[in-house]
């Protein structure tokens, strides 16, 4: 039988790769084939890239053995039947023409040339927005020029960038900044690890979570975290300033030590000033730290209580501090009455029979 044929081989169907039962007709073979090659394109993929090179290995490979033929007589026999009924042919692989090939040649090689664009727009010092995601070591080395992205990016974002701006609306993937000496980074969403690990000079602002290790090795620059931060934020940091307007459980041992002579903010409260103890600050970093994390649950226990209430009583307000639990048990900003709004609506929805 042709599907054992295929476990022998170890081969996988290729019509099942490309999500359908035979018999397909030509034009859903070659709209799936078009669906699926862009959907795991490594621009639309960063951080993936090695993973949807094999997916997509495998894609092409799917729809090379059903067009031209390649697991001849396996597929002959499948393909036959419906050949004959919808398009007056012998058998197998007829009803595939020349131009179809030739029109998905073009649109591959369109896509490698997008892709090719959208790299050596990043590397140049001009203006250029794009509208998809970007792959990894996007901006890299940038002097000059803004770069908008309107969608994510790839690992080591504007690593060793001397100047210019980016600006990305989507996420980033990890190591954004590293070893940047200049210029400004600007992060809507969030980022993976290790950002602005040996940063030397500029600007970064992250206004989503960041996970672990961010501003490693730093030692000069801003970089302004607005949303949750994760472990070892600050290790082995020497110089620069970072300021956190986000939650963090707490910083490295070595942050606050005397090793580093840079300064660091923790929502609002100066921690260290120049490698110094403030002289405001009358506890240690770390017991205000405690302090200050204390009171953001405290205000989040009384929030949450308040958000329940209003859903009992069916009434909508907002409060000051605008703070919310995530299901990793981090602090997060959000707008509290477009939240309870939602939840509100949803109950509603559920009695209704919505």
């Amino acid at each position: 039988m042709p599907q054992e044929k295929f476990e022998q081989n170890k081969e996988k169907n290729p019509y099942e790769v490309l999500g359908f039962s035979p018999p397909p007709t030509k034009e859903e073979i070659t709209q799936a084939f078009r669906k699926l090659i862009s959907q795991y394109h490594p621009d639309k993929n960063p951080g993936r890239e090695k993973e949807v090179e094999e997916k997509a290995k495998e894609i092409i490979k799917a729809y090379e053995a059903i067009t031209n033929s390649k697991y001849k007589p396996e597929y002959s026999q499948q393909t036959a039947d419906f050949s004959n009924n919808r398009y007056g042919g012998t058998g197998g692989n007829e009803h595939f023409n020349g131009s179809d090939e030739e029109r998905l040649k073009e649109y591959l090689r369109e896509k490698e040339n997008a892709s090719k664009r959208r790299r050596e727009a990043g590397s140049k010092n001009e203006d250029v927005a794009i509208d998809e995601n970007v792959g990894n070591r996007f901006g890299e080395e940038k002097s000059a020029g803004t770069i908008t992205i309107n969608g994510n990016a790839g690992n080591y974002l504007g690593c060793r960038m001397r100047g210019g701006s980016i600006y990305v609306h989507g996420k980033a993937g990890e190591n954004l900044g590293e070893e940047m000496n200049g210029g400004t980074i600007v992060v809507d969403q969030g980022v993976g690890g290790n950002a602005c690990e040996g940063m030397k000079g500029g600007e970064v602002i992250i206004n989503g979570s960041v996970r672990n290790g961010a501003c490693k090795k730093m030692t000069g620059g801003t970089v302004t975290l607005n949303g949750n931060v994760g472990p070892s934020a600050c290790e082995d940091m020497r110089n620069g300033t970072v300021i956190i307007n986000g939650f963090i459980e707490e910083f490295n041992s070595n942050a606050l030590d005397g090793h580093n002579h840079g300064t660091i903010i923790y929502r609002g409260v100066t921690l260290m000033e120049n490698g110094k103890k403030p002289k405001g600050l009358k506890k240690s970093a770390k017991e205000t730290i405690k302090e200050i994390n204390a009171e953001i649950r405290l205000k989040n226990k009384e929030r949450k209580k308040n958000i329940k209430k209003q859903i009992e009583d069916g009434i909508t307000t907002s409060t000051e501090d605008g703070m919310a639990e995530s299901e990793s048990n981090e602090f997060v900003e959000t707008e509290d009455t477009v939240k309870v709004q939602s939840i509100l609506e949803k109950i509603k929805n559920a009695f209704s029979g919505k």
